[in-house]
């Protein structure tokens, strides 16, 4: 497996579709958007980081009578060739691995017309549309993209548009939307993403942890799951994935942390470090976004010895912050092998 093979999944009116996660800057919570009267055909625009950025609804690109969105949606930042922008999405899924031989080219579009889909991918007998991040952002190009939205020297797009009247959103989700957008704005205003890392966010008993993208393979709900007869209380069991056979752990006691139980709607983080591959039971995905590792502050003197032995640090993450593991650091601790005891 490679960088190469990754992708995030999103959903969009309960159909799944996908961009190269090499692409994807970031990934978050439906923030604020802001309307720019004269460019209906945009979502709007958001202010990331001290930077404005147009934001797309896939909808209007594809033709269709744009959909109301809530705080349930969420947002996918694209970045390529120095041109960055926002995708308004209903839900970010997983990033997983889709191979070469997984994909099959879309038809071909007319000439002059590039498709935004580029091509399609069976995975778990779902068909997963992978999205062409070049057609996305030459659509903003086309607009005058993010510095000039509203400029009377913008050209007319090339694909079907519907413009999208402003909507009327209800007063508490317009607080919520709101100081997700004040967030944006405020975090590291300025900073440039030279020597930034993806990292994915993840809740477990009822705090937020951090694994750097580069040692996730990819994300799955729990399935298929078999418990194993006479193992330590941190092996959860074997699931399958695809076929093959994965060893689920819980680290909270490596942690140190107190016990709990997964459910249905538990998700696992598929780790691969060398010749290491792991399930990490977590209770939820909830982000991957971009941070700097030169952003990291030492843990609080009260977390407990094994906690920072196995963190890199803790960094801000919306009103709180997230601990940082090193993934590669937990996968060697003996007490998580199937005999070990934590």
């Amino acid at each position: 497996m490679t960088v190469h093979d990754q992708y995030l999944v999103f959903t969009l009116r309960e159909s799944l579709y996908a961009f190269d996660a090499r692409v994807v800057n970031a990934a978050f919570r439906l923030p604020e958007i802001t309307t720019v009267e004269e460019h209906l055909d945009f979502a709007g625009v958001i202010n990331l980081r001290g930077k404005i950025i147009p934001v797309l609804d896939l909808d209007i690109l594809f033709g269709r009578s744009p959909q109301h969105h809530s705080t349930d949606d969420g947002m996918v930042v694209i970045h390529l060739d120095g041109n960055t922008v926002g995708i308004v999405v209903n839900e970010v899924r997983d990033v997983i691995v889709i191979r070469p031989d997984q994909i099959e080219e879309v038809a071909s579009v007319p000439v002059g017309r590039r498709g935004l889909v580029s091509s399609c991918a069976k995975v778990r007998e779902q068909i997963i549309m992978i999205l062409d991040p070049e057609s996305v952002i030459a659509f903003a190009a086309r607009r005058g993209g993010a510095e000039s939205l509203g400029s009377e020297s913008a050209l007319h797009c090339a694909l079907p548009c519907v413009h999208a009247q402003p909507e009327v959103i209800p007063d508490r989700e317009q607080a919520v939307l709101h100081r997700r957008s004040l967030e944006l704005m405020l975090a590291a205003e300025g900073e440039d993403s030279t020597g930034q890392e993806l990292m994915a966010v993840v809740s477990l008993g009822g705090e937020r942890f951090g694994f750097y993208l580069e040692s996730v393979r990819e994300f799955s709900t729990v399935t298929s799951l078999t418990p194993l007869p006479n193992c330590p209380a941190h092996v959860v069991g074997n699931m399958n994935l695809r076929g093959s056979i994965l060893l689920v752990v819980d680290i909270r006691g490596v942690l140190q942390m107190p016990p709990g139980r997964f459910t249905r709607d538990s998700k696992v983080v598929v780790a691969l470090v060398g010749e290491i591959e792991v399930g990490i039971a977590v209770d939820d995905i909830i982000d991957i976004v971009r941070f700097s590792p030169s952003d990291l502050s030492p843990l609080p003197a009260s977390v407990h010895p094994a906690m920072e032995r196995l963190a890199f640090g803790a960094c801000r993450y919306e009103e709180g912050a997230v601990t940082v593991l090193d993934l590669p650091g937990l996968l060697k601790e003996e007490c998580l092998t199937v005999g070990g005891a934590c």
